[in-house]
């Protein structure tokens, strides 16, 4: 039997509270237990899970490593450009 779909209780900086109002803007499907408040939201997978259940903080971390690789790529291709430019204008 598939343990997918299934709810888990998301990380606390997942909920979204405003003006007494909560929500998980991350997933689609919640829900919040009228008699003890407790909030779960249902995931489809293996990653919905590890989404559910890491903190916000580790997504923008993650962001800032791709951004800083994009960065130190684009970095290198000018220096490999800039390089290939200045071995082609030897060979004239």
């Amino acid at each position: 039997m598939d343990e997918f779909p299934k709810w888990v209780n998301p990380h606390e900086s997942h909920l979204v509270k405003k003006d007494g109002q909560i929500t998980v803007p991350k997933f689609e499907t919640w829900h919040r237990n009228r008699v003890n408040g407790h909030i779960d939201v249902l995931v489809n997978d293996a990653a919905g899970e590890a989404l559910a259940l890491a903190p916000l903080a580790m997504e923008s971390a993650a962001k800032e490593v791709k951004i800083a690789e994009k960065q130190a790529t684009d970095e290198l291709a000018a220096r490999v450009a800039a390089t290939s430019d200045e071995v082609a204008g030897d060979d004239e």
